[in-house]
């Protein structure tokens, strides 16, 4: 007979945050909207902007889930580069 069993999952939600942003092709960091806001200067509390600049394709963004957005670190810093937000 064999016994099913069902995972266990983690009662602290934090042991599915993102631990190593850095993607695997290219090492470059994922960065959160408040890490990507902080490096631009933007005061905005919504990733609206951030998601705008992603949509023109000013800054890459990568979706983690249906939900969940991360910034390429060197597409803000590229960005940054060439004169920052317009």
């Amino acid at each position: 007979m064999v016994k099913h069993t069902t995972p266990q999952r983690p009662a602290d939600r934090s042991e599915h945050q993102i631990g190593n942003t850095a993607t695997p092709t290219t090492g470059d960091r994922l960065l959160t909207r408040e890490q990507a806001n902080e490096m631009l200067g933007l005061k905005a509390k919504t990733s609206h902007t951030l998601r705008a600049m992603a949509a023109r394709g000013q800054i890459e963004a990568v979706r983690l889930n249906g939900r969940v957005l991360r910034f390429r670190e060197s597409s803000i810093r590229q960005l940054i580069e060439k004169g920052g937000v317009e």
